[in-house]
Formats: C-alpha cells, sequence, structure tokens
C-alpha cells in the first residue's frame, strides 16, 4: 500500500456462513452478530454447563430463532458445538495432567462417573485410552 501496490490482486474473500477466530484475541466473527457473540460465550464459559436453552435466554433471543441461525451461519447445530467446545476443553485438561475428578469438578459435571461416561461418548476413547495416546505421540 505505501509504495502504491493495488491490493485488489490480493484480497481473500471469506465465503459466506464461515467464521474466523482471531487467536491473539479468541474473538469470534461472523456474518451474524449474533452467532459470534454465541460462540464467544461458548469458549469463554468452556468450563460450565452450558445448555441451548440457557444460551438462548442470556442473548434473549427465542430459542428456535438462535438453532436456526446458527445451522444457517455455522453448519453445524448449537448442541453439536456446545459438545465440540467442551470436548475440546477437557481434552486440554487431560493433557495438562488433570485427573478425572478434578475435570469433572472443573467442568462441573455432576459426577466423575458422569464425566468418564461423557467423554467416552464424545471421543470415542476412554480418559485412560486418550491419556495413554497422549503419551504415544
Amino acid at each position: 500500500v505505501l509504495d502504491g501496490e493495488d491490493l485488489r490482486d490480493h484480497v481473500e474473500q471469506i465465503s459466506p456462513g464461515k467464521f474466523v477466530e482471531r487467536e491473539s484475541t479468541r474473538q469470534y466473527v461472523s456474518q451474524d452478530a449474533l452467532v459470534g457473540r454465541v460462540l464467544d460465550y461458548l469458549h469463554t464459559h468452556e468450563d460450565q454447563p452450558l445448555y441451548s436453552q440457557g444460551i438462548a435466554e442470556r442473548f434473549d433471543v427465542c430459542l428456535r430463532t438462535l438453532q436456526r441461525r446458527f445451522q444457517q451461519f455455522y453448519s453445524r447445530t448449537l448442541g453439536e458445538e456446545i459438545h465440540r467446545v467442551r470436548t475440546s476443553h477437557a481434552r486440554k485438561l487431560i493433557r495438562d495432567g488433570l485427573r478425572g475428578p478434578e475435570i469433572s469438578r472443573t467442568m462441573d459435571f455432576s459426577s466423575p462417573q458422569y464425566f468418564y461416561r461423557w467423554f467416552e461418548t464424545q471421543v470415542g476413547l476412554s480418559v485412560k485410552e486418550y491419556r495413554n495416546s497422549l503419551d504415544e505421540e
């Protein structure tokens, strides 16, 4: 730009329905401001119980409207994203060396056993198998 270069050849277009995560601030940019705010909320509250209805109430929007807009702009359901975010957080805590009971408390699960079942359902591996797979890397 400073050299008078024409930047039209360097323009990158983002296709509709996608979002960009800025690593430096972990903020989400979406074509839909509500979806972007919800994504940001999910990622900043990943250690808390997250429910679609509670999120809709927090953002003062009808649940059906939120689900429709989320699917339209993100190509994933709100429920899928909630599980994806919480699974990613659980994996991080395991990599950080936390044990099941600590993770269960940190992520506000009702019991370690419930956390273990939930994790295996989401990841396809038990916590122990997942931890062992990290040791093999």
